[in-house]
């Protein structure tokens, strides 16, 4: 009966219930268990760390949603880096299905640093009765770097890492604003290496607007817009992919017929992706071979044709509509 005031809640929450007393294998009575519920929110940064490895200094971003409302605890992570003088990033969005565009630019925009500087972010572009009143001029958004980023009031100029490459980890489940981050990059020659699976291909957003109907707010975001990155190119509907040597599967990286690999902690060399950034990077794949690792490693199973991964939040190229 508590299902949807759980599942739903309209205020916090404080229930009493009841669990048995057992004792070896036998009811003893009934006690009572008070729950008061609480508002959570998830930090889309999974992760953060720099290790050293062979001369390298070399940053590692998990990114799970590009969240607005999270924007300085991504900052945070930037200004690490360029406080630890990272030399290479790892950015890792295998499970990062889109966001708010701000946040997009954020990352990007500390990503490159002066490489970016007065330089197209991405060009959007809307249907054709919208497209004619503009006289048929699309919508710039221009790199954020390293103005006054709005959403913080601060420069960016503390989390600017002026890299020139970025080794990023993807998969099936990277969509939209991820690909806007990879595709705005390249759009400005910043050299982005894929790693993992194809990406879903999503090269449309949605602009956003909030109505209040009988005392209730309703956000309706219907697809608005095609984004293009500095040099025009937007075609990315089919996704983006690896190159053949960098495609690899999570789940059996080492192409075992029938295998199953077990999912390794994010940063650990262990962790197949992860592995082979860092084998670009410094020269030396740190994860041991298919040959020579212990066994036990893999389990026999299924290959199972799941839907894409779903999770609560953003999933998108979401931006405020402002005309």
């Amino acid at each position: 009966k508590y299902y949807y005031s759980l599942v739903l809640p309209d205020k916090a929450l404080n229930l009493t219930l009841t669990e048995d007393i057992i004792e070896k294998g036998e009811k003893k009575g009934t006690k009572d268990v008070s729950l008061t519920s609480k508002a959570m929110y998830l930090n889309p940064v999974i992760t953060s760390k720099v290790d050293e490895i062979n001369g390298h200094k070399i940053g590692y971003l998990v990114y799970s949603e590009f969240d607005a409302s999270f924007d300085q605890e991504l900052f945070d992570a930037f200004k690490n880096f360029k406080k630890q003088n990272v030399t290479d990033l790892i950015l890792d969005l295998r499970y990062n299905g889109g966001g708010h565009t701000l946040s997009a630019n954020l990352l990007a925009s500390c990503i490159a640093a002066d490489a970016s500087l007065g330089k197209t972010f991405t060009s959007l572009r809307f249907n054709k009765e919208r497209m004619e009143k503009r006289n048929n001029k699309q919508e710039i958004d221009l790199f954020a770097y390293p103005n006054h980023y709005r959403n913080l009031d601060t420069p960016l100029t503390d989390g600017g890492l002026g890299l020139k490459r970025v080794y990023c980890l993807v998969s099936g489940n990277t969509a939209s604003a991820s690909e806007l981050v990879i595709n705005s990059l390249r759009g400005i020659d910043l050299e982005v290496i894929l790693i993992g699976e194809k990406t879903r291909g999503k090269n449309v957003g949605m602009e956003y607007e909030d109505y209040a109907v009988e005392g209730y707010i309703y956000r309706i975001a219907p697809i608005t817009f095609q984004s293009y990155n500095a040099k025009g190119f937007g075609d990315y509907e089919n996704g983006f992919e690896p190159d053949a040597g960098l495609k690899i599967k999570e789940t059996n990286p080492f192409n075992e017929e029938g295998k199953f690999y077990i999912l390794k902690d994010y940063g650990t060399n262990e962790e197949p992706l992860y592995a082979k950034a860092i084998e670009l990077i410094t020269g030396k794949n740190p994860m041991k071979s298919a040959t020579t690792r212990g066994a036990g490693k893999t389990l026999q199973g299924w290959e199972l044709n799941a839907p894409a991964l779903h999770r609560p939040g953003y999933d998108g190229m979401l931006k405020k509509y402002e005309e």
